[in-house]
């Protein structure tokens, strides 16, 4: 299994308070807060119970363990009365057990849930890139697969088993047992065990669904358009109880050895299935865990900031090519240092202009089609109503200029 690190100067908390607020600008909060925001809307609701995973021991199935425990999350709080999709942010500080150890693995995981949309898969892994990049790992690359939706992944099972049986006399033990098991989770492990097997093993992109290349597409079509370094790799897939659709790595481009250790910094995938089979409830999910091992755990202070600045600018987006450029004017503000307020899973104009009114920030930002084939947006004074059109280049002046004057 590849190996996980991240840079040891870094403390727990200064990990955790550098990706909270790289996090904070692409629209996640933690946990708690929007817990609390659930609460208020809701006092009378009745929670879901749902049974705390038990601590996995691998690699692969600790980053399960914490979508199990995402999930749990999102139902136990009642996430689901909320505007759909939420975005939060967590931490296995938040359940580790006294006895854990200091130098245990520091998980944070970011999770886009309540949209099927390919724009969630952007928006974690552009999240994810940009939280490595500020604690200085940049030399990344995401490597890329999909599994499909279900009826993919039913005739990509079938075939693989096929072909994985048909060799099993060739496989390492564990594989074997593995097989019985679950044959992605088999393919996974004769992957990274680099087994010769996996070199004529049949490829899921196959199999897709028209809607499951469309999808595929414009996820990567996003990933372009932020200058996310990427690659495709068929040997990724996951575990058939729980991946669909997309699933990636976020690696170190400095293991050029092809006999060394993999360094992965993250994992995530699409889980749409995982509530489906664990809940039977349909709740479309995406999910990265990124994996520090660090010096100190970190703490539940540095994971839930006290202050946040407030944004005084909202950023609504409507159109796919203005989803497309979505992310790279959230990443110029943030650049800017301009606290900003999104959603950027939702795409319809109403509803994106009713939570700007609802959360009263004074200024909004309006991408639609023709603004961003124009690297524009029209700027909205929600007191005066006034607006003017503003070029992408000098939108970060432009907004500083006039808060001052609010």
């Amino acid at each position: 299994m590849p190996q996980s690190t991240i840079l040891p100067q870094f403390s727990g908390n200064e990990f955790l308070k550098r990706a909270v607020d790289v996090a904070l600008y692409y629209g996640f909060t933690s946990s708690r807060r929007v817990a609390k925001e659930a609460e208020r809307i809701n006092k009378s609701t009745s929670p879901h119970i749902i049974k705390r995973p038990s601590s996995p021991k691998s690699a692969f199935n600790q980053h399960v363990g914490e979508l199990h425990s995402a999930l749990q999350i999102y139902l136990e709080n009642n996430f689901q009365i909320l505007p759909q999709p939420v975005l939060f942010y967590h931490s296995n500080i938040e359940h580790k057990s006294k006895s854990a150890k200091s130098n245990d693995s520091l998980l944070l995981g970011l999770q886009v849930i309540g949209t099927n949309k390919s724009i969630a898969e952007a928006i974690i892994i552009k999240t994810a890139t940009d939280i490595l990049k500020e604690v200085g790992v940049k030399n990344t690359t995401v490597y890329i697969n999909t599994i499909g939706d279900r009826d993919s992944i039913a005739k990509y099972n079938k075939e693989l088993s096929a072909y994985l049986r048909k060799n099993i006399n060739d496989m390492p033990v564990h594989a074997r047992s593995l097989l019985r098991k679950d044959v992605l989770q088999c393919l996974s492990y004769l992957y990274y065990k680099k087994d010769a097997l996996c070199e004529q093993a049949p490829r899921s992109v196959e199999f897709l669904s028209e809607s499951s290349r469309k999808h595929l597409r414009e996820v990567l079509e996003h990933m372009e358009t932020v200058n996310i370094s990427y690659e495709m790799d068929t040997g990724i897939v996951g575990q058939g109880n729980c991946h669909t659709q997309t699933v990636f790595e976020i690696r170190d481009m400095s293991d050029t050895d092809d006999d060394s250790d993999v360094t992965v910094y993250a994992r995530g995938c699409r889980y749409d299935e995982f509530a489906r089979k664990l809940f039977r409830l349909n709740i479309p999910a995406v999910g990265v865990i990124i994996e520090s091992r660090i010096k100190g755990k970190g703490s539940r202070a540095a994971l839930n900031p006290k202050r946040i600045r407030k944004p005084k600018v909202y950023f609504i987006q409507f159109g796919f090519e203005a989803r497309l450029q979505s992310l790279a004017v959230i990443e110029m503000l943030r650049k800017s240092r301009i606290p900003v307020q999104q959603s950027i899973g939702n795409d319809t104009l109403t509803r994106q202009l009713e939570i700007a009114e609802e959360v009263g920030i004074p200024f909004i930002i309006i991408m639609g089609q023709k603004e961003a084939l124009d690297r524009m947006v029209i700027v909205r004074n929600l007191k005066t109503r006034s607006q003017n059109t503003v070029a992408l280049d000098i939108l970060p002046e432009y907004l500083k200029r006039i808060s001052k004057h609010n």
